[in-house]
């Protein structure tokens, strides 16, 4: 008995006959050892099918294969060491792809999904100190401030640029004259989050 590895191979039965019998062989009989097929899993927090997150959920990318050694790519760099592990991803398109190239023996497979991870929102709050309605000759503080610390925030007063900040608080500190001020803060997001503007109008009362 002997394992053959995947081919064709030809049989032939000779035989030099004998006393009573003459010479021969049988007709050739050709025997074909087909590659056994191989298989991937590849799932995406789960799931067998693509994938759409909101930055910044997590993806976890898990794969298997049924025998020998399948490798998972992430737009073509080798990411296997990531299998079944929860990473965030920045805004992007991403092709998961899992490989298992087979060999002599055995078939390739092979099996790709797609992640889309769309800009979170951005939340802008304009916080006034004392309050958006004061009387004349007292200090107020307008002060704006970003949920996350990825987007470059810039604060108006009217028409006058107050400054910017990322990842602080941006504050105007003023003694007014009386009348109405609008405060604008204002971002055009990042890779990661979406533009936003809020506003809101300071009043100094004489």
């Amino acid at each position: 008995i002997t394992t053959l590895a995947a081919s064709s191979y030809s049989y032939v039965y000779n035989t030099t006959g004998g006393a009573n019998y003459t010479a021969g062989s049988s007709p050739t009989r050709t025997l074909t050892v087909n590659k056994a097929p191989t298989y991937v899993n590849l799932s995406l927090n789960g799931n067998e099918n693509n994938l759409n997150l909101t930055y910044p959920q997590t993806v976890n990318a898990t794969f298997s294969t049924n025998v020998l050694t399948a490798t998972m790519y992430r737009d073509g760099t080798n990411v296997s060491n990531q299998n079944n592990t929860p990473i965030t991803l920045a805004v992007g398109y991403y092709n998961y792809t899992v490989i298992n190239p087979g060999n002599e023996n055995y078939t390739s497979s092979s099996k790709t999904f797609f992640i889309n991870v769309t800009k979170a929102a951005t939340t802008l709050t304009l916080t006034p100190s004392p309050s958006w309605n004061e009387t004349y000759n007292k200090t107020t503080t307008i002060s704006c401030t970003a949920d996350n610390t990825e987007v470059n925030i810039s604060l108006y007063r009217n028409t006058t640029y107050i400054g910017y900040s990322v990842g602080r608080i941006l504050s105007d500190v003023q003694t007014l004259a009386a009348g109405t001020y609008n405060y604008i803060c204002n971002t055009t997001g990042s890779q990661n989050y979406t533009a936003a503007e809020t506003a809101n109008i300071l009043t100094i009362i004489q």
